[in-house]
């Protein structure tokens, strides 16, 4: 293991850690002790109703701190207590998340959250154990990877911003089981189709230059470009699709014509010079981001404005769907700086220190806006994750290295 990995993976495992706790103890007040004879009935709480999504939630989140604890023991022990070690660490992180629950009334805490915990994280370190790169179907994944796309650190960001939009797509990554919420939402869709008072033509505009964005990424990274426009819109339109079954999003006419309206747009511009499509997404991704922060139903009143959050990271757990909107940000600003990278392979250094001093202040100005906006949330958070973004590939040794092997 180089000397940069065994840095970052302790990294990552920690502030998953962290994630997991902020998401488990969260709100941070009203604590109590648990009366007397009350730390065994609060576990046996089986009567309680429990949403038959929140098992599949307990037991996805613990899936990759289940893998992020077998690479940090990897090499260290056998297979079989490298598992077993595995799950243990990763379930007695979620034995303690439970316990503390305790301690606060308004979280809700079992046995059967644990067992799902555990298994999760066994499903994690074997699933680490059976990709790796040097076992049999590792071996196999990493020939379809080289076989489909460019090698490189550079093709791979590449491949975590299309990830990336497919998680803001896809969160809170809570899948509902209810059929009927399925049905419903489904024929809302089909009723808005061809409802042009129903559509919102900003939210049209934004997911159709984001899809505009997003196909040039992917053609960047594979190899044989001739069926780009096919594998990007089958992977379209499996996320878009993939809303229906999960809780809190929903799929939408404004979604369905921006992928038309995308794709059309590819298509047309597919003669063109790489280096004028690049320059028109890279204005494509700047306006969408400032339709996603600017597209707000209404402006508040000036005696009822919103107060700007200073502390970092401080409201996103009052409101599962901030989740979303950094991961949005997250994606666009990555995808800004790799295609930047892409056509301005000169003083590297100086162009991200300058667009970083760009992104700070184009985001600073925007959260500060939504101060005046409804259903909207001003938060330093925001600026930070523009900032850290933006820098990623810019001051990343391996990814600036691997824009020159991709001309």
């Amino acid at each position: 293991m180089s000397p940069r990995k065994h840095y970052l993976i302790p990294i990552i495992t920690i502030t998953y850690i962290l994630l997991i706790l902020i998401g488990s103890i969260y709100p941070f007040t009203d604590w109590h002790w648990p009366t007397e004879g009350g730390w065994l009935d609060s576990f046996e709480n089986t009567t309680r109703y429990v949403p038959r999504s929140d098992f599949i939630v307990n037991f996805l989140i613990y899936i990759p701190l289940g893998a992020l604890a077998s690479i940090l023991l990897q090499n260290r022990i056998n297979l079989y207590f490298l598992l077993l070690t595995s799950t243990c660490v990763a379930s007695g992180i979620g034995a303690t998340m439970e316990l503390l629950q305790l301690f606060i009334p308004s979280r809700a805490h079992s046995l059967i959250d644990l067992s799902m915990n555990a298994s999760g994280a066994l499903a994690g370190a074997l699933t680490h154990h059976f990709t790796k790169k040097h076992s049999i179907l590792g071996k196999h994944l990493r020939q379809i990877r080289y076989k489909w796309f460019k090698k490189g650190r550079y093709s791979e960001l590449g491949l975590v911003i299309i990830a990336i939009w497919a998680l803001s797509e896809l969160s809170p990554l809570a899948p509902s089981l209810d059929l009927n919420t399925i049905i419903l939402d489904y024929n809302n869709f089909t009723k808005d189709l061809f409802n042009l008072s129903a559509w919102n033509y900003f939210s049209i505009m934004a997911f159709a230059l984001e899809i505009f964005a997003l196909f040039l990424i992917i053609e960047l990274v594979l190899k044989a470009k001739s069926n780009c426009l096919i594998i990007f819109g089958a992977f379209a339109c499996m996320i878009i699709y993939m809303k229906l079954p999960v809780a809190d999003t929903h799929l939408s006419a404004e979604h369905f014509w921006g992928l038309i309206i995308g794709i059309a747009l590819n298509f047309s511009l597919q003669n063109r010079t790489i280096e004028l499509r690049t320059k028109l997404v890279m204005y494509a991704l700047f306006l969408t981001y400032l339709i996603n922060q600017l597209n707000h139903p209404a402006q508040l009143p000036t005696d009822s404005l919103n107060t700007f959050n200073w502390l970092p990271f401080d409201s996103d757990a009052k409101r599962i769907n901030r989740v979303t909107e950094i991961l949005n940000i997250t994606w666009i600003f990555l995808a800004l700086s790799f295609l930047t990278l892409s056509i301005k392979q000169k003083k590297l250094k100086r162009n991200g220190a300058i667009g970083l001093i760009v992104a700070t202040i184009v985001a600073l100005i925007l959260e500060w806006q939504q101060q005046t906006l409804q259903n909207s949330s001003a938060d330093i958070t925001d600026v930070l994750v523009a900032m850290f973004a933006w820098s990623l590939p810019y001051f990343h040794p391996e990814i600036r290295k691997g824009v020159n092997h991709q001309q």
